[in-house]
């Protein structure tokens, strides 16, 4: 696989199209392993629902080297069935309701459904709670299935954000799931890339399961592949006026690199010093504690990981339209890729 772009793109929007609200990412191994199995040795099901795909080292006894990032994204849980094909649901990750009056879902019953979390006109709106954040229990999906919603939903049925994937302008681009699958993308790639002759590590990809609902797979896949070393790929906040700038970094400037105390620092050291060679530009981002990613239960996995967190720079967190820039995408996957044949 190229490094560029256009291959970064394509691979994303492939990724994105794919179902994977936090608890049925594991149903996507078939569709994975058709999309990126050729790249890999081997490929097996983490027991928590993370797809693990692997590149052998031609040498003997290589260590092992574990590139972490989540696959699932937030989406809704259905909660009730009501007449007329309405459905009451409850957030699967966090969630801000004011962005969610007549945004578009799927929901994921015996048959894939369309819905759209019902609007009141605001003609129709209670003035004296104008502005405020709704409760998701008083939000409604309209699926327009009349008495067949029994059929084919019941409590408990998953839906995810149904946005399409679309191209902006100057290498951005947007869609639901960027959070984490343009970190996947980026990691998918680098490692396509690898030269299997230059490669100084037995390579474990961990497109990890049930992040946004407490870093489940990230814990669980550390103990099942007990790696030497990791990188954990995640989504960064990108800036935007108003926000505080210390907390955020910017689009188009390159993958972020952490300061925490649950990341390595001779390890990241040594990916910024790769990066560097690389005329690769790189953001710096400090976390006094946890990270809020799977670096926090990994680095503590078994014996302990030392652990690099990479970050790609996105808006709209959470949110059916997240925005990343390519280049960010394009940068990171040439330092996986980098340190995979360079190693430490």
């Amino acid at each position: 696989m190229e490094l560029n772009n256009k291959e970064l793109k394509n691979l994303l929007f492939s990724l994105c199209s794919i179902p994977s609200v936090s608890g049925m990412e594991g149903d996507a191994g078939d569709k994975l392993c058709e999309l990126i199995g050729e790249h890999f040795d081997f490929y097996r099901k983490e027991t928590c629902g993370g797809h693990i795909f692997g590149i052998k080292s031609e040498i003997e006894n290589a260590p092992k080297l574990l590139i972490d990032t989540h696959f699932d994204e937030v989406g809704f849980m259905v909660t009730k069935v009501l007449e007329d094909g309405f459905l009451g649901v409850t957030n699967v990750g966090g969630i801000d309701t004011r962005i969610l009056p007549a945004a578009r879902v799927n929901v994921y019953g015996t048959r894939t459904v369309p819905a759209y979390f019902a609007s009141t006109p605001p003609h129709l709106q209670d003035r004296s709670k104008a502005g405020g954040a709704p409760e998701l229990s008083s939000l409604l999906l309209d699926t327009s299935l009349g008495n067949e919603a029994n059929e084919v939903v019941r409590v408990g049925t998953l839906c995810g954000f149904a946005s399409e994937c679309c191209e902006l302008m100057f290498d951005a681009v947007s869609g639901h799931g960027f959070d984490n699958k343009a970190s996947c993308a980026a990691a998918i790639a680098g490692l396509a890339a690898v030269d299997r002759k230059k490669l100084k590590y037995d390579v474990y990809l961990h497109l990890a399961a049930r992040e946004e609902v407490g870093c489940v797979g990230g814990r669980t896949g550390g103990y099942d592949i007990a790696p030497d070393i990791a990188i954990v790929l995640d989504a960064e906040f990108a800036a935007f006026p108003g926000i505080r700038e210390d907390k955020t970094v910017k689009r188009g400037k390159g993958p972020s690199l952490t300061a925490s105390p649950v990341c390595d620092k001779r390890l990241t050291a040594r990916v910024k010093e790769i990066a560097d060679e690389m005329n690769i530009p790189t953001q710096k981002i400090a976390y006094a504690g946890r990270t809020g990613t799977d670096t926090d239960v990994l680095n503590i996995s078994g014996i302990g990981v030392p652990c690099v967190l990479m970050g790609i720079p996105l808006s709209g967190m959470h949110t059916a339209e997240e925005i990343v820039d390519l280049n960010d995408l394009t940068r990171a996957a040439v330092i996986i890729k980098e340190f995979a044949e360079r190693g430490e």
